[in-house]
């Protein structure tokens, strides 16, 4: 499904352990890939849509009158507008735009426009979002690398540490639960540090996810 296939066999790679060290986060990523994140698209529509219905509301306030008439003579329509005032629309406007009564129109303009107040928060909050997964990503990231790697250095300490245990046990200079003792350390922290590049991992994805497709425009 992810791939847009019918089912069939996926080749497997290597394991977790043999994967080849994950591309250093280039410094200076623009914040304008976030642009194309599929929420901050969909919110920026969201916005451009409630924007063009404020105009559509704002375009029902023009009276809707004919100019001619016959002969291309002013029609009767026109007359009688121009001789009403600006604050007679809402009365001397009824014969001429019965739409204006009960003040339709006018509270049809003002749901238009808290209906574009609502998507201009929403689409701030998209991008906000967008960015404070970006943050988590990368601190995810980096504190998850730190931490793997230092355990990596200790990992290879106890592996050192086991062999001369085992050099000093065949040597007759040690006993075999000095050995016991090493091992178990040095197992421990390689489990230790496979979780450690496990979560690694994970956060590289999320980063990845987090931009949208990675860094790359």
């Amino acid at each position: 499904m992810l791939v847009g296939e019918n089912p069939h066999d996926i080749p497997r790679g290597m394991s977790l352990v043999e994967q080849p060290h994950l591309p250093e986060v280039p410094v200076g990523i623009p914040s304008r890939l976030l642009e194309r994140r599929p929420d901050v698209r969909a919110a920026e529509a969201s916005l451009a849509a409630a924007n063009a219905n404020v105009g559509v509301a704002k375009a029902a306030f023009f009276p809707q009158i004919p100019l001619t008439a016959a002969y291309g003579a002013a029609s009767a329509s026109l007359g009688d507008f121009l001789k009403q005032s600006a604050s007679a629309w809402s009365v001397a406007g009824q014969a001429i735009q019965p739409i204006f009564e009960g003040g339709k129109i006018r509270s049809a303009y003002r749901l238009a426009w808290a209906e574009r107040d609502a998507a201009e928060l929403a689409y701030r909050q998209s991008v906000l979002q967008a960015f404070a997964d970006v943050a988590s990503s990368l601190v995810g990231y980096e504190k998850s690398r730190s931490l793997r790697l230092t355990l990596d250095e200790q990992t290879a300490t106890y592996a050192e540490t086991a062999r001369l245990a085992n050099d000093r046990y065949r040597g007759g200079s040690t006993s075999f639960l000095e050995v016991l003792t090493t091992q178990q350390q040095y197992f421990t922290s390689e489990l230790q540090s496979s979780q450690a590049l496990f979560a690694e991992l994970q956060n590289y994805v999320q980063l990845y996810q987090a931009l949208d497709g990675g860094w790359q425009p």
